[in-house]
Formats: structure tokens, C-alpha cells, sequence
């Protein structure tokens, strides 16, 4: 039941917003359908690279228009519009007895919260075009992933208007300048880059953003590469010469504290190779124990404290 339920006077605006825009791409879509038609017709010079980019053009602009349409459609639909709403927390719920007047056409106007009601009431006059142009393209967003078909057409489509977009690059670069008969099909293929760039201006930043970006990714994890890696070769270096100096054979008594492993808990048998970590004479392990640890982490397993910090704390004290 939508009796009690109602949107933002934000969203409603948004929501027109976002029908009218994609109408007018409907409209550019047939539009682009009916020009590339008509230069398939009338274009003298053979060339199957140029027909061929038509026909894939003319295919783009009916799935196009398929797309466009279901959104349209999708719009119109109250009961979508307010799962939409709900989901971009526009929609408010009034409570059982609340009066509100009773929609008579299922038209979105009829649902938009009365002003008193409205949570965004207050905000500035910039802060309300900003926030319905977001709303706008969020609007956008949602009714495409709410059915399986349109967001497959929508990510085919996207990727075949790259493809295009190169191929028009390509055609482009091969045509004569001054040749006549490719003189309509190059003014097309301008605004249908154009237009493309307009439409997918936002994954073109971030594909720009990241391609700026890629260089310091790459140095940065080269560096911590390089960083690992000499940490590990100081670290087996200090494990070494731990072993030089800390290594004791078992024998009854022969270490202090508990008569057992720290980290397999074993009790230690005659003759078994030791390893005493230099935070505490009590901090002992098997030797195989206590590598396959330090591999892991180059810290005493019971106090925590760090092998590397510890022993060029020694060494700066003897200094």
C-alpha cells in the first residue's frame, strides 16, 4: 500500500530530471539509428571498414533505445520509484491513521511530501542543485540494476560504444582529409565522439585518474618490495647470529622458567636443539619452532617484543 507513503520534493525533481534525460538519449538514439541508415545509403566510395562501423552503429542504436525505453518505462512505474526512493532514503513513512490525501492517478507529483513534512526543506539554494544533480545520476544508477536484462544490455552497450569510439579513432586516421565523399561521415563521427565523451565522462576520469596514478602505484610497491626484502635479509641476519650465541642443547634443567615450548607446548626432551630470545632468559623454544615463527613474525611469542628493536637496543648500550 502507498496510501501512507510519500518522497522528497528533492527527489521528485531528480526524478523528472532523470526521465527527461532519458528521453532526450531515446531521441539520440533514433536519431543516430536514422543518420547512420541514411549515410549507409548514400555514401558512393566503397569502403567496408566505413560500413562496417555503420551497421555495428545502427545495432548500438536500437539497444540503445531498448535500454533507454525500459528505464523510461521503469520510471513510470510508482511502486519501482518508490523502491528506489527507499533505497536512496527519500521516502517517508507515515504512520497508520496519519491523513493524507489519496492519490487519484498514480502520478508522481501526487506523492511528493507536503512542505512541513519535508526533511530538506532548509537547505540552501546551491546545496539543493547539488545535491538533485547527484540524486539525478543515482536515480539513473538504480533503476538500471533492478532488472537483470537492462543492466546486461547496459554493460554490452557501454563496451560496444568504446569499441566505436575507437574504430571511429581508427577510420579517422585512415580517411583522405580532402576526399568528398567521406565529408558527412567524418562531421557524424565528431558528434558521435562528442556525445560518447558526454555520456561516459565519468569512467573516462577514472580511466584518467588511474592512468596518472598507475606510475606511483607501481613505484610505491616496488619500494615496500625492496623494503620487505631487506627487512627480511636483517632479520634472518639477527636470527643467525641469535643462533651463534642463544642456542643450547637440552639437558635436565639446564634453562630456566617452564621445561617446555612456548609455542608447541611440548615438554623438551634430552638433546634437543634450543633457541633463548634475548628479551628474557625464561623466553626459550624449540629451534624449529621458533623459526618457522620468526618467518612469520620477527617477535617473541610471549612478550611481544620486537627481536630486531631488541638487539639494537644491546647494541647501542654496549656503544
Amino acid at each position: 500500500m502507498l496510501i501512507n507513503k510519500r518522497f522528497t520534493f528533492i527527489f521528485y525533481k531528480s526524478l523528472q530530471s532523470a526521465k527527461k534525460l532519458i528521453f532526450l538519449y531515446r531521441f539520440y538514439s533514433i536519431s543516430k539509428f536514422g543518420i547512420a541508415l541514411i549515410l549507409g545509403f548514400n555514401i558512393t566510395c566503397e569502403s567496408d571498414q566505413i560500413m562496417n562501423w555503420l551497421a555495428i552503429l545502427e545495432l548500438h542504436s536500437i539497444l540503445a533505445y531498448f535500454y533507454y525505453t525500459k528505464l523510461y518505462q521503469s520510471l513510470n512505474n510508482i511502486e519501482i520509484v518508490f523502491e528506489i526512493a527507499d533505497s536512496l532514503n527519500h521516502a517517508i513513512q507515515f504512520e497508520e491513521g496519519h491523513f493524507q490525501p489519496q492519490p487519484q492517478e498514480n502520478q508522481p507529483f501526487e506523492f511528493v511530501v507536503t512542505t512541513n513534512q519535508d526533511p530538506n526543506i532548509f537547505m540552501s539554494f546551491e546545496e539543493t542543485e547539488r545535491r538533485q544533480l547527484i540524486l539525478t545520476e543515482q536515480i539513473k544508477s538504480e533503476v538500471a540494476q533492478r532488472n537483470r536484462t537492462i543492466r546486461c544490455v547496459h554493460y554490452f552497450n557501454a563496451l560496444l560504444n568504446q569499441a566505436l569510439i575507437f574504430w571511429a579513432f581508427y577510420i579517422q586516421m585512415i580517411m583522405e582529409p580532402l576526399d568528398a565523399c567521406y565529408y558527412n561521415l567524418a562531421t557524424f563521427q565528431k558528434m558521435f565522439l562528442i556525445i560518447s565523451l558526454y555520456q561516459y565522462w565519468e569512467g573516462y576520469i577514472l580511466c584518467l585518474i588511474l592512468l596518472i596514478s598507475l606510475p606511483f602505484i607501481l613505484l610505491m610497491i616496488l619500494w615496500n618490495k625492496l623494503k620487505q626484502q631487506k627487512q627480511n635479509y636483517e632479520n634472518q641476519q639477527i636470527l643467525n647470529e641469535l643462533i651463534k650465541k642463544q642456542k643450547v642443547i637440552y639437558q635436565n634443567d639446564n634453562i630456566q622458567g617452564d621445561q617446555e615450548c612456548g609455542i608447541c607446548l611440548q615438554v623438551y626432551s634430552r638433546n634437543e636443539e634450543l633457541l633463548i630470545l634475548p628479551c628474557n632468559q625464561q623466553h626459550h623454544f624449540h629451534m624449529h619452532c621458533i623459526k618457522a615463527w620468526l618467518i612469520l613474525n620477527f617477535s617473541c611469542p610471549k612478550c611481544r617484543s620486537k627481536i630486531n628493536e631488541i638487539r639494537n637496543a644491546q647494541e647501542t648500550s654496549i656503544l
